[in-house]
């Protein structure tokens, strides 16, 4: 069974940059890789830049993005932009955690949804 994560990221502007993984987003697969590789803004800026994917990995050139799957419309790999981080939080895409980069470093949730 998959595990959907949400990953943001707070701009400079106070917006949340936000994609979604479909899998492998408990902590010690998508937690691991996020702070491990992805641990300054730059590399998490460009990570979620991509949009969003089926699988995060160690290097952007490896993650599975939805963008290279020829059957998916570009409107639905875009990364999706929330106003505040209130919003961002507030946003059920049907995930389990919520990573996101603020303040240099990031920042993770359990989802408790019944």
């Amino acid at each position: 069974m998959a595990t959907a994560c949400k990953i943001g990221i707070v701009k400079e502007n106070g917006t949340v940059e936000c994609v979604i993984c479909w899998k492998d987003g408990q902590p010690d697969a998508a937690g691991e890789i996020l702070t491990t590789f992805y641990e300054t803004y730059e590399k998490a800026e460009r990570l979620i830049a991509g949009g969003h994917m089926y699988d995060l990995d160690t290097t952007i050139r490896t993650v599975r993005y939805l963008a290279n799957d020829k059957t998916v419309s570009p409107v639905d790999y875009y990364p999706i932009t929330f106003k505040t981080e209130t919003a961002f939080l507030k946003a059920d895409f049907e995930h389990q955690y919520t990573y996101l980069f603020k303040k240099g470093s990031w920042w993770a949730g359990e989802c408790n949804r019944m």
